[in-house]
């Protein structure tokens, strides 16, 4: 692979790690961490510079000593859990599982997550399938991927390509579109709307760079009670 090659991974994973960053709760010590991760974007990288100045250019407007608020109430009123969330977060409220499909679901989440030496992290309790923490996995794998290009790592590029196209196929690219399009309907603030489209749009990106077609799940209409937090992705040590 070339130097191009490289470029585009990096590229790709900063997009997943501003996204995953996108849908944390809103602080204004937030914005000073996408903006560090958007300078780490290429900006003559197709899309990707374009898509970190937008996402972070947004933020910054929104998170401001007035309207800091307006952004915290809209996160929680689109995300936070309930029946009448307008935009679950996770993955187990889309499709048309049972509690034991939603629990296995789970699992294979987890599983993805510990086969490449991550654990669930122990001080921010979350479900695994949390959108934020999927889009963190997919920024570290594309991030391994990069670096098995640099040192011309054959096996280890093949393993973390393969993952991704799974991951996308039977998780994340099965359920972001609908969330996206929930939010794009229910969003006030601008910067949500605006995570939407980025959002819908780098994963459809990814769908076809990666040649998969996941097949598209709604969000369920009878929520289930919701499984125990667990704890999002972080590296072991």
């Amino acid at each position: 692979m070339t130097t191009s090659d490289v470029k585009e991974l990096l590229a790709r994973s900063v997009i997943y790690r501003l996204l995953s960053l996108g849908f944390l709760y809103p602080t204004k010590d937030l914005v000073d961490t996408l903006r560090d991760e958007a300078h780490k974007a290429d900006k003559e990288v197709n899309v990707y510079g374009q898509w970190a100045t937008r996402l972070t250019k947004v933020f910054e407007e929104g998170v401001d000593s007035k309207s800091i608020s307006g952004l915290e109430s809209d996160y929680s009123r689109l995300f936070e859990a309930s029946v009448h969330t307008p935009c679950p977060p996770y993955e187990s409220n889309y499709g048309s599982v049972n509690t034991f499909g939603m629990t296995r679901q789970l699992a294979d989440v987890a599983g993805f997550y510990r086969a490449f030496g991550l654990k669930l992290s122990s001080t921010k309790k979350e479900m695994p399938d949390h959108i934020s923490a999927e889009m963190e996995f997919m920024h570290i794998l594309t991030l391994k991927e990069a670096h098995a290009t640099m040192e011309g790592w054959t096996d280890k590029i093949s393993v973390t390509r393969d993952a991704q196209k799974k991951f996308l196929l039977d998780h994340l690219g099965r359920w972001v579109s609908a969330i996206c399009m929930s939010m794009q309907k229910s969003a006030d603030a601008e910067f949500y709307r605006e995570l939407a489209k980025i959002t819908n749009s780098h994963i459809k990106n990814e769908v076809n760079l990666l040649n998969i077609k996941p097949k598209k799940v709604k969000k369920r209409v009878e929520e289930e009670n919701p499984v125990e937090d667990v704890g999002c992705p972080e590296e072991t040590d």
